[in-house]
């Protein structure tokens, strides 16, 4: 994989470097960076911010060429390139047409789940490999279906052509609205979390440091207050 230009030591500490470049899953780029971009910049107005949104490998690519300094995903991918800090839950739910059928019981074996019709993301992407360690660690094989957007994916669940995993930030409108609806399974859902990911080596530039540290704030008030997360 190439490699972009690197930062020396003293580029990494100049305070006049006021950039700071994200990149951030799909769903993580739609529903938990934005708020989070707005907070940060009410509290440091003079560091300019951008935002690149993509599919797993993509952003875990931009980061260590360093087209990128850090990334908001799920967990970083073996191999120690690149390291991570969770920083906030990751709820995972099941989503269904309103009228579906087992939407209605209070829970459902997922042997059951085997006979549904599951829509998944493109190759490359969290989302999709989600549900293709869920459905494998159950020893599973639905029929699947492919569609290359969370959005698109929530549509056709709303009208009825298959089930999937979401992260629940991701579909919290539509299940308020009733729009969508969940399916409790039986011994529950895969446990996740957002990270900050950057690469495991080399100097960390003033912004990104200031970055992590604003989120780490935002998170003990959030759970000493109770108020939630950023919106």
């Amino acid at each position: 994989m190439p490699s972009g230009p690197r930062l020396t030591a003293r580029e990494a500490a100049e305070p006049s470097t006021r950039l700071l470049r994200i990149a951030a899953v799909t769903t993580a780029g739609e529903y938990i960076v934005p708020p989070l971009l707005r907070a940060f910049s009410e509290l440091h107005p003079g560091i300019e911010l951008t935002l690149e949104v993509g599919n797993r490998g993509r952003v875990f690519q931009q980061v260590l060429e360093r087209s990128a300094d850090l990334a908001i995903s799920g967990s970083p991918p073996a191999g120690g390139r690149l390291t991570g800090r969770p920083f906030v839950e990751n709820e995972i739910v099941l989503i269904a047409a309103p009228d579906h059928p087992l939407a209605r019981r209070r829970s459902v074996p997922v042997a059951e789940l085997a006979g549904l019709t599951w829509l998944v993301r493109e190759e490359g992407s969290g989302t999709r490999m989600l549900v293709e360690d869920f459905l494998g660690n159950h020893d599973l094989a639905p029929r699947t279906v492919t569609l290359g957007s969370n959005g698109a994916i929530k549509q056709a669940v709303r009208a009825g052509l298959g089930v999937s995993l979401q992260s629940r930030v991701a579909v919290d409108l539509e299940l308020e609205s009733g729009l969508l609806a969940t399916i409790s399974v039986r011994g529950g859902l895969p446990e996740r979390q957002w990270y900050i990911l950057r690469p495991a080596t080399g100097p960390v530039r003033p912004p990104v440091e200031e970055f992590e540290a604003f989120v780490a704030a935002a998170v003990s008030s959030a759970a000493a207050t109770g108020v939630g997360w950023p919106r």
